[in-house]
């Protein structure tokens, strides 16, 4: 074999490999970090109050965002962190309303809408929010595992988060039932769990590090790095 083949040989072969994995590779779609709050604003008749300010604030997070209300009476605080907020109301004729405790998730929308007094902006309305929020904008179902569940319940054998995971309803592996590759605890006890989830095939599930997708192309069932 001359030099001149074997060097088109490997770039024949290297563009062969980057070919493949660009059709492997699924399309990555951003992760979802935060949550939101959105409502309307209106009078005690239920006309809608547009130019109302709306503050929210998580003073633990030192966190400030400020909007006003559209034409439509209605005011949208985007991208917030997890955590229970406070929202404050004002607007000309009519009393300050505050409401604590605002509970906000990741990957929710929660509608919280806002009625005011007439009176004056040094009047003040507290209200503060008990119930856990009932999230009707989107049709998102997600699972929290806590540090709790994970010290207290009974996990598998296998030393990677996968293991939580099955902890979530509707989730479960067949990974770590027999001792058939991809799993075997005595050679590669922090191997990628096949993970299904609602009925779905393995291969539907994305699993995010950091925002990176983290898929091994070559068994796109699977994560390429398994975190500790």
């Amino acid at each position: 074999m001359t030099l001149r083949t074997a060097r088109l040989r490997a770039v024949l072969l290297l563009g062969a490999s980057i070919l493949l994995a660009l059709l492997v590779v699924r399309p990555l779609h951003a992760q979802v970090l935060y949550g939101s709050v959105t409502g309307t604003v209106s009078d005690p008749s239920g006309a809608v109050v547009a130019g109302a300010q709306v503050t929210i604030t998580n003073e633990g997070m030192g966190l400030k965002r400020q909007t006003t209300t559209d034409a439509d009476g209605t005011y949208r605080v985007l991208d917030l962190p997890q955590g229970n907020y406070t929202i404050a109301v004002t607007a000309t004729g009519f009393k300050s309303l505050k409401i604590a405790n605002v509970s906000v998730v990741i990957g929710q929308v929660n509608a919280k809408d806002v009625q005011l007094q007439v009176g004056t902006a040094t009047q003040e309305v507290t209200v503060e929010e008990s119930a856990v929020a009932l999230q009707t904008q989107k049709a998102d179902v997600h699972t929290e595992i806590t540090s709790y569940a994970v010290q207290n319940l009974p996990l598998s054998t296998y030393r990677n988060f996968q293991a939580a995971e099955l902890l979530a309803p509707g989730v479960f592996s067949t990974s770590g039932i027999s001792n058939s590759y991809p799993n075997s605890i005595a050679d590669t006890p922090e191997r990628s769990f096949e993970i299904y989830s609602s009925g779905l095939p393995a291969h539907d599930n994305t699993t995010r590090v950091d925002g990176a997708t983290n898929i091994f192309i070559w068994l796109p069932d699977h994560m390429l790095v398994v975190p500790p």
